[in-house]
């Protein structure tokens, strides 16, 4: 009896090492393959937690160098750094793939290539890759959405012309009432933008130059060349006056003042001409924005 027991035990420790080991084992093997990392990642980007996802795709790279779709998986990663909002990051990932020799993952990585551009605002970049994206799209709703992203990028980029006959295609009744509303608006936003005449610095300079304030008036700052006006001639004529007196600390004092206002309202004519260039389209391009995200556009789902 006690031989029995003892060869009873033994065969239980036996049986215990034996399921032991198949579980050790079968976790080791659950985590030597790279679905089980993928899967994982997907998760989290599912939930929104895409820093997670990334660290988690990078995972399968590390470990698995020579996985057959790590193309993939560095695609996954260049959307993941867009949807978080670090653009470069997404570039770098994005950019070599749009070269790869698989038709599908060329075609994601240069349409989230190009929505990286647009809200990095590289415009150039983005109406080149958006042009280029509707000529070879397949369905007419994925070709009005590249439509108007390139629209759009040519508005930011003041290329009004083109931008207002992309917006006017894009006004057709093949197109969906949504669609159709944006472009009349977008198209009366471009119109009013063209109407809109930048300021020449070989206009505001010489101005200010012949007769001080002169500029500034062209540019539409009266209260400015009025002052401008009023202090040159105030010092101007102070200093002709200690000349007049043979006073000459005073002469010399106001005519310093008055070569210094007059140089500088030279300089504030050129500077002012650039600033107000520079915002020119500020409001035009925040009302082109804000119609244009109210647009349930279906590019950005497209993977």
């Amino acid at each position: 009896m006690r031989q029995s027991a003892i060869i009873q035990l033994f065969l239980k420790f036996i049986f215990f090492l034996l399921f032991l080991s198949s579980t050790v084992y079968a976790k080791e093997d659950k985590w030597s393959q790279p679905q089980t990392y993928l899967y994982f990642a997907d998760s989290l980007a599912d939930t929104g937690d895409y820093y997670r996802a990334i660290t988690e795709y990078k995972r399968v790279l590390f470990h698995f160098p020579e996985y057959e779709k790590k193309d993939w998986v560095n695609f996954q990663i260049g959307r993941m750094y867009h949807i978080g909002g670090r653009f470069e990051s997404a570039k770098s990932y994005l950019t070599p793939l749009t070269a790869s020799p698989f038709d599908d993952l060329r075609f994601l990585s240069r349409n989230w290539l190009a929505l990286t551009y647009f809200e990095n605002s590289e415009y150039v970049n983005s109406a080149r890759l958006f042009s280029e994206l509707a000529e070879t799209a397949t369905g007419k709703v994925r070709k009005s959405d590249y439509l108007t992203y390139e629209a759009v990028s040519r508005f930011h980029l003041n290329e009004f012309t083109t931008a207002g006959n992309l917006f006017a295609d894009l006004d057709s009744e093949e197109n969906g009432s949504e669609m159709r509303e944006f472009a009349k608006k977008a198209s009366e936003l471009n119109e009013l933008a063209a109407d809109r005449s930048p300021k020449s610095r070989y206009i505001s300079v010489p101005l200010s130059v012949l007769f001080p304030g002169a500029g500034h008036l062209y540019l539409g700052q009266w209260d400015t060349s009025l002052v401008t006006l009023l202090v040159i001639a105030g010092t101007g004529f102070l200093a002709y006056d200690g000349f007049e007196r043979d006073n000459l600390v005073q002469a010399s004092i106001f005519l310093t003042f008055a070569t210094g206002f007059y140089a500088g309202s030279i300089y504030s004519a050129y500077r002012e001409t650039g600033r107000m260039n520079a915002t020119l389209y500020d409001e035009d391009r925040r009302s082109m924005n804000r119609e244009f995200r109210r647009l349930t556009l279906k590019v950005s789902k497209a993977f």
